[in-house]
């Protein structure tokens, strides 16, 4: 899967918070989180059916397509993409997925619409680039190291910076007047409307370089069990592979920096890194590039390790150099 890596400028700090030192404090804090992601968790539901518009950016002009989503529970879900010249049909089952593409490739831009969504069957974010409706991705050694206050977007926010146990630190961020969730300065999520005891947003929006690239557009979103016949069969002589919906992500839990190509540093060429690369169930990477000693904590679909595809949006920015003169 395509990905990408993505530098991102945050507002400025308006207000310190106090530490979330004690005990008490921590729970406050991850009760806050965990509250925030329920109220958008839509497939917390038994059932619920979404119909959306699509568009992305194609080489500066936007393309239109089609989104539909089935929800019957973790073992009966069915998800179409369909754009001009590409089409996508995910099926799931018992820890396991049905997946077929024309062509059988993933294009950049619908990776970008399935960040846009904030959920999906592959892992693909990682936790330090948050942008899941859906899950905190946290582990029982996280600890939320402090809290702080801040605008962005007209909105007052409090941002809990979370620090895993090998002292690497990322922020969950929660909108203080309605508690929903803030996915950060790359994304336009608006229109939050109910379904049962659910909200979600009805527009959502993935910004490259400031620009929207990826937009969803809600059209239907009911918490409806009345589906069509078959609707969760998977077509005939198609293979079925390990996963769900909304695997745990990936953690990132060594990183060697790579080098920047002597001949781009002398003749000073800087630009975006995109890459494909598998990340195995023994967190490794399916690769022996530059990246091909990393490890990373693996993704969990349910209790069973699962592939996940690596977004080097989790390299760290300091390894995107300038040698311009």
């Amino acid at each position: 899967m395509n990905s990408y890596i993505l530098l991102a400028i945050v507002g400025v700090l308006l207000s310190p918070l106090p530490n979330a030192t004690n005990t008490s404090e921590q729970r406050d804090a991850i009760k806050t989180l965990e509250e925030a992601v329920s109220k958008t968790n839509i497939f917390e539901l038994p059932s619920f059916q979404m119909k959306a518009t699509l568009e992305i950016d194609n080489a500066g002009k936007p393309l239109e397509g089609t989104y539909r989503f089935l929800w019957n529970g973790p073992e009966h879900w069915r998800e179409e993409i369909d754009f001009p010249g590409y089409l996508e049909l995910q099926i799931g089952g018992k820890d396991t997925v049905w997946v077929q593409r024309s062509p059988d490739v993933l294009p950049f831009r619908i990776y970008q619409v399935r960040v846009a969504l904030g959920f999906g069957s592959v892992a693909g974010l990682d936790t330090g680039h948050y942008g899941s409706f859906v899950q905190l991705g946290l582990y029982p050694t996280d600890k939320v190291k402090k809290l702080h206050s801040r605008k962005e977007q007209g909105e007052k926010l409090t941002f809990q910076e979370i620090e895993d146990r090998s002292k690497h630190s990322f922020e969950i961020c929660v909108n203080d007047s309605t508690g929903d969730l803030f996915r950060g300065p790359t994304y336009r999520d608006s229109d939050f409307q109910g379904i049962a005891t659910k909200v979600f947003p009805r527009s959502l929006g993935f910004l490259d370089n400031g620009k929207i690239v990826a937009k969803v557009t809600v059209k239907e979103l009911t918490a409806s069990d009345q589906f069509p016949p078959n609707a969760f069969v998977p077509p005939s002589g198609l293979a079925a592979q390990p996963g769900c919906m909304n695997p745990r992500p990936y953690r990132r839990i060594k990183t060697i920096p790579p080098e920047y190509p002597q001949d781009a540093r002398q003749m000073h060429i800087q630009g975006t890194v995109v890459l494909d690369a598998l990340i195995g169930t023994d967190g490794s990477f399916g690769t022996h590039g530059p990246i091909g000693p990393w490890r990373h904590r693996t993704c969990r679909s349910e209790c069973i390790p699962a592939l996940a595809v690596f977004d080097p949006r989790a390299i760290p920015s300091a390894l995107v150099r300038s040698y311009r003169r």
